[in-house]
């Protein structure tokens, strides 16, 4: 009978919340997050991430830059659009960008206006802004 007592507490102890707590076996809800605590990573998107960033790696040193510039700003955010309008190296990548833009933009289309307002890239960015109105 004493053993069948010890076996009953040691599974008492086991089978304690706050024990199983401390060994990770029951995840705690996330009630409250802490600050402090590094944001865990799942490794399945890391490798997605290495394996995209290569990829455009490969693909610029090894195609064409502008054909890269013009499927990355389809997926850019408002800013990278911004600066592609701004200074990119190809027309045709600036072109894309103008094209791309929306109506918070209209600073960025006026800078670009007061830069070059006889230029092709001013002529687009004329003919985006009377879209935009």
């Amino acid at each position: 009978m004493s053993r069948v007592k010890a076996i009953a507490a040691k599974a008492l102890v086991l089978l304690n919340p706050d024990s199983l707590i401390k060994k990770g076996v029951i995840k705690m809800s996330n009630c409250c997050s802490d600050p402090t605590e590094i944001p865990k990573v799942d490794p399945r998107d890391l490798v997605r991430e290495q394996t995209r960033y290569g990829d455009l790696v490969r693909e610029l040193f090894t195609g064409d830059p502008e054909k890269l510039m013009m499927h990355e700003l389809r997926e850019a955010n408002a800013y990278l659009r911004e600066l592609a309008a701004l200074h990119a190296h190809y027309p045709s990548v600036r072109l894309a960008a103008i094209a791309l833009l929306e109506k918070p933009s209209l600073s960025v289309l006026q800078r670009i206006v007061d830069k070059e307002p006889e230029s092709e890239i001013g002529k687009a960015v004329n003919a985006q802004l009377q879209k935009m109105q």
